[in-house]
């Protein structure tokens, strides 16, 4: 699958390609660093997500095969944030939540857009106010795209980072020995 296309020179083509392309350059291979709270990881795919997806074996043996058919039906096609539609929409958007999901979880990411989406919808005037409960429907899409302008876009991508790197820094100050990890998660998933 994905490892095939990489080694025939297959360049991404599609969102979800191009956001796995991306979280997957950020989470690399096998990681297993005791300071880090999600133990043995590979693919950015932890231990117990492996798990409950059915793989048995040692993570060092995970294959990027099974990362990214992890990755796409539990983080790009997830029922609480389906992403395909928010990629039709604005792409760099998805992508983000993608990695913010990979990384923090869907719900959590789900929260970000449904909070920002609420920062932009001019006191209720564009849509009302949509339930902050990291479910993002039918209800969330439509505040999506009620928001026409590139501005918009804009403003949304920099709200999501910026509660990205609010929750780095609150998980820092309760965790000191996460600080390590501060500059990874600001250069490569805060910055844009």
């Amino acid at each position: 699958m994905a490892g095939n296309r990489e080694a025939a020179g297959h360049q991404p083509v599609t969102a979800f390609e191009r956001a796995l392309a991306h979280t997957l350059g950020i989470e690399g291979g096998f990681s297993n660093d005791p300071t880090d709270r999600g133990g043995p990881t590979n693919w950015g795919i932890t231990e117990a997500v492996a798990r409950r997806n059915g793989y048995s074996g040692d993570m060092r043996d995970f294959a990027k095969d099974d990362a990214e058919r992890i990755l796409r039906i539990k983080y790009w096609n997830h029922r609480r944030m389906p992403l395909q539609p928010i990629a039709r929409w604005h792409e760099p958007v998805a992508l983000e939540l993608f990695d913010t999901a990979v990384n923090m979880g869907v719900e959590t990411s789900a929260r970000f857009l449904q909070k920002a989406l609420n920062a932009l919808n001019r006191n209720a005037t564009l849509f009302p106010d949509l339930k902050v409960d990291g479910w993002a429907g039918a209800l969330t899409r439509g505040g999506l795209r009620k928001l026409r302008k590139p501005i918009d876009r804009s403003v949304l991508l920099q709200m999501l980072n910026s509660q990205q790197g609010s929750r780095y820094m609150a998980i820092m100050a309760r965790y000191p020995d996460q600080e390590e990890y501060a500059r990874g998660w600001f250069y490569n998933r805060v910055a844009l």
